[in-house]
């Protein structure tokens, strides 16, 4: 796993973590944001770094390195830390055994607990024919990269789905499929932010929403009606990063 970082690194520390099949650059405007005043690591996970072409083990190994990388490096405790889809189960699984402690779990689209076997499946077939169009220069796909990602982050996405391969693309989908979320965990100093859409491929995300509020009372969570899959933070990250002060605020 590759560790980019930005900002001084004398500041409190935010965490951002990309989803499945998206490119990190996804935090292009969040990093840019935060920057300014939190050092902001970002780990460009693996099977999809264009740079280096570690496999995808599981979620634990991704949480494994992250949390190494801040401990040996900064201690044991970070401000904030922020996962899209996929980086929210990696996010938990950062935090889970306390070796490293977050004042702030954020989540938009943060998918945790697990699928049942036919929405798996969809989803499988679904991020490989996106990944493999994309490869072979569809243009229906390409066309369809903007409209869902914008002009700046579909190129980004392009270079990464180039070096991709199934075998990553499958192992991080399946991994997600069947992560669920430990009803033992216990985060009592943990404040913990969820944000999510409300068409139909969120099921997942609300179905997440819902645990939270069950196991999380004191959670604050917030649809946002329309929005697609990981919207908020990846197209609208100045509206992400307000709603985030909003809920902060919302604790203090």
């Amino acid at each position: 796993m590759r560790i980019r970082e930005f900002g001084d690194k004398k500041n409190e520390i935010v965490i951002l973590i990309h989803g499945l099949n998206i490119p990190w650059q996804m935090w292009n405007e969040e990093i840019n944001i935060f920057s300014e005043k939190f050092h902001v690591i970002v780990p460009v996970l693996s099977g999809h770094d264009i740079e280096q072409g570690d496999p995808f083990i599981s979620i634990d190994e991704e949480a494994k390195q992250i949390k190494e990388f801040v401990l040996t490096n900064y201690g044991n405790s970070v401000y904030m830390i922020i996962g899209t889809s996929m980086g929210a189960a990696i996010a938990f699984s950062v935090v889970a055994d306390s070796k490293l402690h977050s004042d702030f779990l954020v989540f938009d689209s943060g998918v945790f607990v697990s699928s049942n076997p036919l929405i798996m499946n969809i989803n499988n077939r679904m991020q490989l024919s996106y990944k493999n169009k994309t490869k072979s220069r569809d243009k229906k796909t390409l066309e369809q990269l903007v409209i869902a990602y914008g002009e700046k982050l579909a190129p980004f996405y392009v270079e990464m789905a180039d070096v991709m391969t199934d075998d990553n693309l499958l192992a991080a989908s399946n991994a997600i499929g069947k992560f669920s979320l430990s009803k033992q965990l216990q985060l009592p100093n943990t404040n913990i932010i969820a944000f999510h859409g409300t068409v139909f491929m969120e099921i997942m995300a609300k179905k997440a929403a819902k645990y939270l509020k069950k196991h999380f009372p004191k959670a604050y969570i917030k649809a946002f009606q329309g929005n697609q899959h990981a919207q908020l933070s990846v197209n609208q990250p100045t509206l992400f990063v307000e709603e985030i002060e909003k809920a902060i605020q919302h604790f203090s």
